[in-house]
């Protein structure tokens, strides 16, 4: 269970990393344009290419745990290390959220 929400998780952070990405691009992009207008500083520039690397980073990271997840997966239920994990979707929850928490509380 601990590998597919891994897993699962690790495939949801994937497109908000790439929409934070596209975001500080952005942010650079404008940061560029008031620099030529004489309007900003440099330091904004290079303050927004320092976070596009580090998203960058993130996202290379994301992917070497993604596939490390997948490993995981697939040594859980038996399969070879290296085959591929289709989308995986959440069990329903067999409980509501407030006989969750009276279950935790006892």
């Amino acid at each position: 269970a601990e590998a597919f929400y891994m897993l699962q998780e690790r495939r949801r952070m994937r497109p908000i990393v790439a929409e934070q990405i596209a975001l500080a691009r952005q942010f650079a992009e404008a940061a560029r344009s008031r620099y030529a207008a004489s309007k900003g500083g440099q330091a904004e520039i290079l303050r927004a290419e320092v976070e596009i690397s580090r998203l960058q980073s993130r996202e290379r990271v994301l992917g070497a745990e993604i596939r490390a997840a997948e490993a995981m997966f697939n040594a859980s239920i038996g399969n070879p290390p290296e085959s591929p994990v289709p989308t995986l979707e959440s069990p329903p929850l067999r409980m509501s959220l407030p006989d969750v928490l009276d279950a935790k509380l006892q």
